[in-house]
């Protein structure tokens, strides 16, 4: 149980910016057991800083809407996290003592970090697929929205995922690709520029050139000569 000192000087409770970043980055990727310890930490500041019951609930209830925000943007509601268990921070500011409520959120971080620990583990499989699939068909008709639809993903999920794994977005690595293996035609066959752009998965030769300008500083010609 939480022990107050109804005689100290009431404190506002104390929860940083950063702690609140630290908490979403936490939740997103379902680290529970660092969730847990940066918990643990703000409770015990608080509790040492003479916050009191009241400053402790509305704590209590502002941590709870962060990890609220974070299931949202998945399109996961509170529901769908604690089922028939699910009682709203407002309802909780009502009836809850103190106690009650940070066993709540507890609970409540624990299942959001297990979720989302889920989801990463079925996002890094896709976007593993994803790649591969781009290295072994970039001669082909590929956008964000034809390989968002084949791997019933969204766009933006994909857009996000291409970035957190490769670095880049998902042109510039498709791109990337296109021109390294225009480069080995180019060195080692005589095709020409226009069967090496087709075979590259362009449809326009002068995209073709100006993708690879930009990528080789050179153009495709240059380099083969360079190479001989």
């Amino acid at each position: 149980m939480q022990i107050f000192n109804e005689n100290a000087e009431t404190q506002h409770y104390c929860l940083n910016f950063q702690q609140e970043e630290m908490i979403r980055n936490y939740l997103q990727y379902g680290k529970e057991n660092e969730l847990m310890q940066l918990l643990e930490k703000i409770y015990w500041d608080n509790l040492s800083a003479n916050v009191d019951e009241k400053e402790m609930k509305k704590l209590y209830a502002t941590l709870l809407r962060v990890g609220e925000i974070v299931i949202n943007r998945k399109k996961i509601l509170p529901t769908d996290i604690m089922g028939e268990q699910y009682i709203s921070w407002d309802e909780q500011m009502a009836v809850m003592r103190p106690d009650d409520m940070y066993a709540y959120l507890t609970l409540f971080y624990r299942k959001v970090a297990e979720k989302m620990s889920v989801n990463t583990e079925r996002s890094h499989v896709i976007i593993e697929q994803i790649v591969q699939h781009l290295n072994e068909n970039f001669s082909q008709d590929l956008c964000l929205s034809n390989v968002s639809e084949k791997y019933d993903i969204s766009v933006s999920s994909l857009t996000r995922l291409c970035k957190e794994y490769t670095g880049e977005t998902f042109q510039n690595y498709l791109t990337h690709i296109r021109i390294k293996h225009a480069c080995e035609l180019l060195k080692n066959t005589n095709a020409t520029i226009d069967m090496i752009s087709e075979q590259c998965g362009y449809a326009s030769k002068f995209t073709f050139l100006r993708a690879y300008k930009r990528i080789v500083g050179l153009t495709p010609t240059e380099f083969r000569h360079r190479k001989e």
